[in-house]
C-alpha cells in the first residue's frame, strides 16, 4: 500500500477513542466528550473543539454516520468504521512491547519527581481493574499491556534499588568519617 493509502487509512489518537466509544454504543457528541473526561480525569481534558472536528472527519471518511434520535444526533459506527478500529488495535498491540521498553529506557534514567511518583502510585492501583475487563475481552491484548507494564515497573525499581544503594554508601562513608 502506498504511504498515501496508508495514511488516509490511519485513525489519529483522537479519532480512534471516538471509535472505540462508539463500538459500545451509538453516543452524541458531549457524550462522548463526557466519556473521555471521565476515562482521562486529571491528565487530560477533552474540548469540543477537538473532538466535533474528529466527528466530522471520522463521518466525511464513512467511519461513523449521524442519526437523528430524540432531537439530538447521535453517532453509530459504520462497518468500515469497525474494520478500521480493528485494524488499528491490531497496530496498537503490536507497538505496546516497544512502548513499554521505551518508557522503561526513559524512566530508568529519571529521577523520581514526587509528582511522578504520585502518579505512578495511582496508576499502578487503578488499571488493575480496566485489566481484569481487557482480559476477559481479549486476553493477548492483555498479555502485551502486563507485560509492557511490567517492563516499566522493573526499570522504576532497578532505578530506586540503585539510589538506596547510593545513599546507604554515602551514608556509611559518611559514618565513617564522623567517627
Amino acid at each position: 500500500m502506498c504511504l498515501g493509502g496508508w495514511r488516509w487509512r490511519r485513525l489519529s489518537p483522537i479519532e480512534l477513542l471516538i471509535l472505540l466509544q462508539l463500538r459500545k454504543t451509538p453516543l452524541y457528541g458531549y457524550e462522548i466528550v463526557r466519556k473521555l473526561r471521565e476515562e482521562f480525569k486529571g491528565v487530560w481534558e477533552p474540548k469540543t473543539g477537538t473532538i466535533y472536528p474528529a466527528l466530522r472527519r471520522l463521518e466525511s471518511r464513512g467511519l461513523i454516520e449521524t442519526k437523528l434520535e430524540e432531537g439530538k444526533e447521535y453517532y453509530h459506527i459504520t462497518p468500515a468504521g469497525e474494520e478500521l478500529l480493528r485494524e488499528s488495535l491490531l497496530t496498537v498491540e503490536e507497538s505496546l512491547a516497544f512502548t513499554g521498553r521505551y518508557l522503561s529506557c526513559i524512566l530508568r534514567h529519571m529521577p523520581p519527581h514526587p509528582r511522578l511518583l504520585r502518579a505512578a502510585a495511582a496508576s499502578i492501583g487503578l488499571p488493575a481493574l480496566d485489566i481484569d475487563q481487557l482480559a476477559s475481552q481479549d486476553r493477548k491484548l492483555a498479555l502485551s499491556t502486563l507485560r509492557g507494564i511490567r517492563e516499566i515497573l522493573k526499570a522504576r525499581l532497578e532505578y530506586v534499588e540503585r539510589k538506596i544503594q547510593e545513599l546507604e554508601q554515602a551514608e556509611s562513608k559518611g559514618g565513617e568519617q564522623a567517627d
